[in-house]
């Protein structure tokens, strides 16, 4: 069971997060008290919130996937 995983989401310029396509991340969906300041890539929990943690860390990931 996957208790986390990592989100395709990195923070540039201090406070502005982005996908990992370069486009602005458009909506959020932080857990209470986060982001923190804690990293510069996102995880998300198992209830779909998210948390911001150091790139370091280790965790499976999701990917983007365009739907015809």
């Amino acid at each position: 069971v996957i208790d986390v995983m990592r989100v395709g989401a990195q923070k540039v310029g201090g406070t502005d997060w982005l996908w990992n396509n370069n486009s602005p991340l458009d909506m959020s969906n932080f857990a209470v008290g986060e982001p923190n300041d804690s990293g510069n890539t996102l995880q998300m929990y198992r209830d779909g919130t998210w948390d911001d943690i150091a790139v370091e860390n280790l965790y499976g990931f999701c990917c983007e996937r365009n739907v015809l």
